[in-house]
């Protein structure tokens, strides 16, 4: 059943080899150069929230002075996925809401054999394996659309790849998830697109915008197997929400989180322009520019496959609807720094690789070239700095 997922295509596999050498490499590279050898700097902690009690009184890169990346937020939860600790809630600045995205950090509770030593290595190399994953998908995506299969390492061009990686959050899981969930539903295996959509759900809550997406498509495509199976993507994020609300009644008020993230159509979109105008020609700041133009480029590149019609791509159209719509209502929170909104909208990007089986072609292929030159800056100039 699961015979296109056969290592049998030759280019693919080339792909994939690639991608596995580039990818560890540059995180070795970081790893050693950038953290001195302490794995605990990709999880950007700061000194701001309480520490988690399980790393206490063990070596650990600090960032001082900064507040703490969500990777710390992640790393908390892997460390105890169970929160037995009340140390744990505390070093949780929204207890609820990072509890809810319980797949990453409980694989890297796995994968780590619950050690604190090997758990933030777990989940480093979770993220590496994504990619590479991500590389091996999109080949199969764009092989069973007969398309180049060498495409698919534009994944590595995408500058949110490595941010993401730099960071230790959960978007290349999810990124990976929803990849995946498309390569089945246009595949026609209605079973096992929603059972990696409901991994995604309990990833990341925004590929419920993906359920919904799913939902529409089948509809239109009158998919009624997609329909039978797709309310068993919800089930498992549905009673995990409601056993957090059941342990947690007193933190359970999300509507904060949802206030500081989003507001009004434009608002956000309009401050960030005049952060843009008022920062000056420093060189963050035009990076910054090159890669919000970027990321604007790409939600409208992804819509120009419309002029040629939208068989395949019903899932990859309506999705990006919807991450549009988010992203018009979007507060500084998120578009204040690129490494945030890069990461948040990281699946646009995935979405534009996958409508690459539309036409046209080219002016998507230099938003890749264009973003493979945003991917060295980063890298170079970031990724790689010294702290």
């Amino acid at each position: 059943m699961l015979h296109q997922f056969s290592l049998g295509n030759r280019s693919i596999i080339r792909n994939v080899l690639f991608a596995a050498i580039a990818v560890f490499s540059i995180a070795i590279a970081i790893y050693l150069y950038k953290f001195n050898g302490q794995i605990t700097g990709f999880f950007r902690i700061g000194d701001a929230i309480p520490l988690s009690p399980y790393l206490e009184g063990q070596k650990f890169f600090l960032h001082s002075g900064k507040v703490g990346n969500d990777g710390q937020q992640f790393l908390s939860i892997a460390l105890d996925p169970l929160l037995q600790n009340q140390g744990t809630l505390a070093a949780l600045d929204n207890p609820t809401y990072r509890y809810r995205r319980i797949l990453y950090p409980l694989l890297g509770y796995i994968l780590g054999f619950g050690s604190p030593r090997w758990i933030p290595f777990a989940l480093v190399g979770i993220n590496c394996l994504c990619i590479v994953l991500i590389v091996y998908v999109m080949g199969l995506i764009l092989q069973s659309q007969h398309q180049k299969s060498w495409r698919s390492l534009f994944t590595l061009c995408i500058p949110s790849v490595w941010m993401v990686l730099s960071v230790s959050t959960a978007d290349l899981l999810s990124g990976l998830l929803l990849v995946t969930t498309i390569f089945f539903y246009q595949t026609e295996r209605p079973f096992y697109a929603s059972l990696t959509l409901a991994l995604a759900c309990m990833t990341r809550e925004t590929m419920l915008m993906l359920w919904l997406a799913i939902a529409i498509a089948s509809v239109m495509d009158r998919k009624g197997k997609q329909l039978l199976y797709l309310p068993l993507a919800v089930v498992p994020i549905g009673l995990w929400n409601f056993s957090i609300l059941q342990r947690f009644p007193l933190l359970s008020d999300n509507s904060p989180s949802v206030a500081r993230h989003f507001s009004y159509p434009f608002v956000g979109i309009l401050e960030k322009i005049s952060a843009f105008s008022q920062a000056g020609l420093t060189s963050i700041n035009l990076f910054d520019i090159y890669l919000f133009a970027l990321l604007i480029a790409a939600f409208t590149l992804i819509n120009l496959s419309l002029k040629h019609g939208w068989q395949h791509l019903e899932v990859v159209l309506i999705t990006s609807w919807l991450y549009g719509a988010l992203f018009l209502i979007s507060k500084m929170q998120i578009l204040g720094h690129f490494v945030d909104y890069s990461r948040v909208y990281i699946d646009i990007y995935f979405l534009l690789l996958i409508s690459i089986i539309q036409k046209p072609n080219i002016p998507k292929e230099i938003i890749f070239f264009l973003g493979g030159l945003g991917s060295i800056t980063y890298i170079l100039a970031f990724a790689l700095e010294k702290v």
